[in-house]
């Protein structure tokens, strides 16, 4: 009991318990549900509670029976776990998820956003506006929808303005679109280009990136 009770103390204190309806509908879960894992304080003390990671505000999540919470003021935090996942603080609010590849270790700084892209209607159509109308079907596969009290479904799809990052001689270097990759890589432009060109490789597909940047590194190893 009273280890509980301590544990429970270290997570007062880094977290902001009271989170709006408002803000729950902005958010973007990186992980379907929320899923046990490890909070790793700076002082070598280990929290385990359930978390998930919302990408589209940078907040670490944290569930408390019905209640959900924010880990704030993370200067106190080492290290996130969310069953395999791995996460590192990234300035105030954010964190970066530590993928170890064959070739490397890279950092993902996720931002993803929901865009409004129509209105399904009645024969399986999402009607954009009052006029066009483009079949289900060209929606992209992340798409989502939510039902309205008139029963007209909306329509989302999701955006994804990930940074990823590497580290070299100790710091940071960011990339998150093809010239900034490019740039991280001097001497090996077109042999990049060639693997982009072979593997069409988008940076809206973080997995394709992340095979992506593995080649990279590995080039250059």
């Amino acid at each position: 009991m009273k280890k509980l009770i301590y544990l429970l103390i270290l997570l007062a204190c880094i977290i902001n318990i009271h989170v709006s309806a408002a803000q729950s509908q902005q958010r973007i879960f990186l992980i379907e549900d929320y899923t046990g894992g490890t909070v790793v304080l700076k002082n070598k003390t280990h929290v385990p509670t359930d978390l998930n990671y919302d990408a589209a505000n940078q907040n670490m999540m944290y569930m408390d029976g019905d209640k959900e919470m924010i880990l704030d003021q993370t200067q106190g935090v080492d290290t996130v776990y969310i069953g395999r996942q791995k996460f590192i603080p990234n300035g105030q609010h954010g964190f970066l998820e530590m993928i170890g590849l064959k070739n490397g270790t890279i950092f993902i700084n996720w931002k993803l956003k929901k865009l409004l892209v129509g209105k399904k209607g009645a024969y399986g159509q999402v009607i954009q506006g009052n006029m066009e109308a483009m079949d289900v079907n060209v929606i992209k596969q992340q798409a989502g929808i939510a039902r309205r009290e008139d029963n007209v479904v909306d329509v989302y799809t999701q955006l994804n303005e990930n940074e990823y990052y590497l580290l070299r001689n100790g710091k940071f270097v960011k990339c998150r679109n093809e010239k900034s990759l490019l740039k991280l890589f001097p001497g090996k432009e077109e042999l990049i280009k060639k693997y982009i060109s072979k593997h069409q490789s988008s940076f809206n597909n973080t997995h394709s990136i992340i095979e992506l940047l593995d080649y990279c590194m590995g080039i250059t190893n």
